[in-house]
């Protein structure tokens, strides 16, 4: 939906002290605490569906954590894969990548494209599954989506047992809800950080706002705080 467009700035509560400096930090700390909650919501299906992790790619203690917020519907959304790819290569084990679906109102085959990928996700299989997605987004069929997993070698049987589970699309609504919280209103956004970015942008353009994430994050783990502090930084 979104294409070359970038919020600077943090997604925080609007600061009302006269202080620049301590306004700046008072920002910090509420999007730290919307980034935290965005991640533990990724994170919800987990728990309640009894899937392993909640989907990402690398360390789990990585330095920066950057939350896509996609769907599978989106041409913008497709148009992103190969940048984050690219990001995640060249910054090999200092990132992680956590997927949060926001399936877009207008986009009547988003919801049933990322159902199924939760549960190709309790096999272990979301990545694999989530690029099949986008090879075929022209078409998203219930007959595709079967298709898709047999050909991951998916147990087809637990795969439509899961497609049929109401936990998936109450954990797809949390993941929404989250989402809106940080103010993505469309796809993709990204949170880096706290820092979100919004739109299929190139990879020249995410390198600084990671560049920048990953300063912060050295400077505060050198100063002994936390992963969530990190957040803050």
């Amino acid at each position: 939906w979104v294409d070359m467009a970038v919020v600077g700035g943090q997604v925080a509560p609007k600061a009302v002290a006269a202080n620049a400096a301590n306004a700046e930090k008072q920002a910090a700390s509420g999007v730290a605490s919307e980034q935290k909650a965005l991640i533990e919501a990724t994170a919800g299906e987990a728990i309640a569906g009894g899937a392993v992790a909640a989907p990402s790619k690398g360390p789990a203690d990585a330095l920066v954590t950057i939350v896509e917020i996609s769907e599978f519907e989106c041409p913008f959304c497709q148009k992103a894969g190969p940048t984050i790819d690219a990001l995640l290569k060249r910054y090999d084990g200092k990132v992680r990548l956590l997927w949060a679906n926001n399936p877009l109102p207008f986009h009547d085959r988003a919801i049933p494209a990322a159902i199924a990928a939760l549960a190709a996700h309790r096999q272990g299989r979301f990545w694999d599954y989530h690029d099949k997605l986008f090879a075929g987004q022209a078409d998203l069929s219930d007959a595709n989506l079967d298709a898709w997993a047999g050909e991951l070698g998916l147990d087809l049987v637990r795969f439509t047992a899961d497609r049929q589970d109401p936990t998936l699309r109450q954990q797809i609504d949390r993941e929404q809800r989250a989402a809106a919280a940080v103010g993505a209103g469309g796809t993709p956004a990204f949170l880096i950080n706290g820092k979100l970015i919004e739109g299929a942008l190139p990879l020249d353009q995410f390198l600084p706002v990671v560049d920048a994430a990953l300063s912060a994050a050295l400077a505060a783990e050198k100063d002994g705080k936390s992963g969530d502090e990190r957040l803050a930084a």
